[in-house]
């Protein structure tokens, strides 16, 4: 049976705004006409730019009923289309079966990080303040008020307006709208919760409308169904799929070497492949598959989740298109990386507990990770072989990429000769500094493109993507989420990591700093269960952590760190993890910065923690070798107890040395002081480099659980040394010196014995002078 796309479309885009009133009569105690707004959105002039897409005298109807249900004359007409939205409506919310609803309207949003929870206790609760969303308005507060509300309903009207004069497809105002709605009803809570008001009226909306589009979906091409088959919770009428790129960091630091084919644009433009290609993908699927671009409900570091009808054409598509992307990146990457794609059923109660499903398909697509290609390898049950590169590849004088190494070479350049990725990649890399805006656009051509789509780098007739949020030239643009700064001179060319390691303070080196949260997965599959074990893990409450985790990471922290460390390169930002290659002192100071503010962004949880490594080298050394070290250093990070805690992870690893955060900021204030004692001769590099001797004797004590008591001859040395030095001084040492030196005597918990190494080596290096 076809499908009714006029009916289809007034369904989704009903119930994508079925509960507006909730924002466009905030401010209002008592509204006389609580429709009013419903006929601002939809006189006669919209509803005729409207009705090239959309049955408008039923989607009018549709707003109007859920504007004023009380007063509906037309609920008999609308009732096919309002089943849709309020069963979809119902599983959005459901919070395991459970009636957690009030007649309450609440005036702000709790901070989604409010009820989150695995052990450490919930904070007090923070809340967002009446803003647009942009990267500074995503910290939560006590009841700040911030603007106006109704400057934020005006705006919300201009750029609604705007959407229906420039769009001139209906996916293409779906997204328009969907960001409309995501930049002003973001901080707006929805109505009736009970307790904590943490499911924000953006989220409620877009999950609505995704489950309300698949409803739809599955009757119009099963007649079959009724009403009560669309409605039972215990029918598995959807699929979740989970996508997920494997072999990300081995494709972005391949043949890493500052020596050839200009790494520095090849890494930015490398991170950029990954965010496009998991956008097409996404892109092309809910495309195939028919469904507006609410059904995209998660999307951040590589790894995407889509809900979708259960149909048997979904399935088929799903296959179909497995075998497609495996056929197009193993003609790109050899092999190297890969997309895997897994799916799982769900039912209506599946939304009440969403952190189980992910759970269940998490331990799908690991057996897909373990079968890369798979489509491609078997045919009728036999094997099939696969050759990397066409015959006459072998044949190719100019040899392998001296870029890469990945791939054959088939252009000459001044730093060798490159394949055509790589040649690809440094254009890339070249076109994204001037970059505002990208295009979806549907073909199949060029290195950037997949399932039929292809991504332009600059603005064209097609799918407009905003690469910043506050960009006054694109304000109704689907936001293209994607850390990219880089350092750049007067003449908008990226710096070379040599230029960028002469930027630091004291020596030239390089800082490489790895990041990501703390047991992430845990937060999502069990962070939302009280000590009841409640579980409030519901699919709109999952997604809407996924997407302010997103919005830190590739929003926030690309516009901080081009504010406040633009020396810093971002080599990659999103999801939960973040790598970043810097001038070394400013890394250890941009990782400090970044620990405070994701504390401040998730209203200071105890639960929602970082871990960092950092490591440090000459510009000279290839970034592949510096981004493992960093790695072995966030690990160290991640699984090492101290001396001191019975804890780990929530700490930073530098200079071989694990540091709980806690103590970081005493740790950098010594370390700042002797340096200033350095400089003003009150302590020698000599003294300097002795004390780092004993950090290391009292590491031997603290490395054997206190066995090893010869380590703490560092005692008596350290006496020596005070002595000798106040014999050598006409008055003596200084005070502060002294008392500094006698407290590394002190063995107890609170000593900054315990990391003197750090302190002595980044004093050190702050004190050489610079290389070449």
């Amino acid at each position: 049976m076809m499908m009714n796309k006029i009916e289809y479309w007034t369904v989704s885009f009903a119930s994508l705004l079925h509960d507006i009133g909730d924002f466009m009569t905030q401010d209002q105690i008592s509204p006389v006409n609580k429709s009013s707004y419903v006929h601002d959105l939809l006189d006669e002039e919209k509803c005729n730019k409207l009705s090239k897409f959309l049955d408008v005298e039923i989607f009018k109807k549709l707003l109007l009923y859920f504007a004023d249900p009380e007063n509906s004359k037309d609920k008999c007409e609308i009732e096919p289309y309002l089943r849709f939205i309020s069963i979809a409506e119902g599983f959005a919310d459901n919070d395991g079966g459970t009636s957690r609803k009030s007649g309450e309207n609440h005036v702000y949003l709790d901070s989604i990080f409010s009820r989150l929870d695995i052990g450490n206790g919930v904070p007090e609760i923070k809340r967002y303040a009446y803003a647009p969303l942009e990267s500074g308005t995503i910290f939560p507060g006590n009841l700040d008020k911030g603007e106006p509300i109704h400057k934020l309903q005006q705006e919300f009207l201009e750029h609604w307006e705007l959407a229906l004069a420039e769009a001139n497809t209906v996916e293409i105002l779906y997204q328009m709208v969907q960001r409309v709605l995501e930049r002003y009803t973001w901080c707006i809570p929805k109505s009736g919760q009970l307790g904590i008001t943490d499911i924000s009226l953006y989220d409620h909306l877009r999950l609505s409308s995704a489950i309300a589009a698949c409803l739809y979906k599955i009757q119009s091409e099963n007649p079959q169904f009724d009403t009560c088959q669309i409605e039972d919770a215990s029918l598995e009428n959807f699929i979740l799929v989970e996508g997920d790129f494997s072999g990300i960091q081995k494709y972005i630091f391949s043949g890493a070497s500052e020596k050839h084919g200009g790494m520095a644009k090849k890494l930015r433009a490398r991170s950029f492949v990954i965010t496009s290609l998991i956008s097409l993908a996404t892109r092309s699927l809910i495309d195939r598959c028919d469904m507006p671009a609410s059904c995209i409900l998660m999307n951040s570091g590589g790894n995407f989740f889509l809900l979708l009808p259960n149909l048997e054409t979904t399935k088929n598509i799903l296959a179909d298109f497995q075998r497609e992307i495996d056929s197009k990146l193993f003609g790109i990457f050899q092999g190297d990386t890969a997309l895997h794609i897994a799916h799982t059923g769900l039912c209506g109660r599946d939304f009440a507990h969403f952190g189980d499903k992910i759970q269940e398909i998490n331990e799908r697509l690991a057996v897909k990770k373990r079968q890369p290609y798979s489509s491609l390898l078997q045919k009728d049950d036999c094997w099939v072989k696969i050759q990397s590169f066409g015959d006459a590849a072998y044949g190719n004088e100019l040899g392998i990429c001296k870029g890469c190494g990945r791939e054959f070479a088939e252009y000459k350049t001044d730093d060798g000769a490159i394949g055509w990725r790589c040649k690809q990649e440094i254009e890339i890399g070249r076109q994204l500094v001037q970059a505002k805006a990208i295009t979806l656009v549907r073909s199949g051509e060029g290195f950037l493109s997949l399932g039929g789509w292809s991504v332009l780098l600059y603005r064209a007739e097609g799918e407009v993507y905003a690469l910043k949020s506050n960009d006054k030239d694109y304000p109704i643009a689907t936001l293209w989420r994607h850390a990219n700064h880089v350092p750049i001179d007067q003449g908008a060319r990226i710096l070379t990591f040599e230029e960028i390691s002469n930027k630091s303070s004291g020596t030239n080196w390089l800082g490489y700093l790895k990041a990501d949260m703390d047991r992430l997965g845990m937060l999502f599959a069990v962070g939302f269960r009280n000590e009841t074990d409640e579980n409030f893990g519901n699919i709109t409450r999952v997604a809407s952590l996924s997407r302010m985790m997103e919005i830190f990471f590739s929003e926030w922290l690309d516009q901080y760190i081009e504010r406040e460390f633009p020396e810093c390169y971002v080599v990659f930002s999103g999801g939960d993890d973040l790598f970043i290659i810097g001038p070394w002192n400013r890394v250890i100071s941009l990782s400090i910065q970044i620990r405070k503010r994701i504390s401040e962004f998730a209203g200071n949880n105890p639960n929602v923690t970082l871990s960092c490594g950092i490591s440090f080298s000459q510009s000279r050394l290839p970034v592949t070798f510096a981004a493992n070290s960093a790695e072995h250093s966030l690990s160290r990070a991640k699984e090492e107890y101290s001396f001191l805690y019975s804890s780990n992870r929530d700490q930073i690893c530098m200079f071989d040395h694990v540091v709980k955060w806690k103590d970081i900021d005493k740790v950098m204030n010594a370390a700042e002081k002797i340096i200033r004692w350095i400089r003003e001769s009150k302590l020698t590099i000599g003294d300097v480099r002795r004390m780092r001797e004993y950090a290391a004797m009292f590491e031997r004590y603290t490395s054997s659980d206190g066995k090893d008591i010869g380590g703490l001859r560092y005692i008596g040395l350290l006496a020596y040394d005070i002595g000798r030095k106040e014999s050598e001084k006409r008055n003596g040492m200084d005070p502060q010196v002294k008392r500094f030196m006698e407290s590394l005597r002190d063995i107890s918990q609170n000593s900054l014995i315990h990391h003197l190494s750090v302190i002595c080596d980044y004093a050190l290096l702050m004190s050489r002078k610079k290389e070449g």
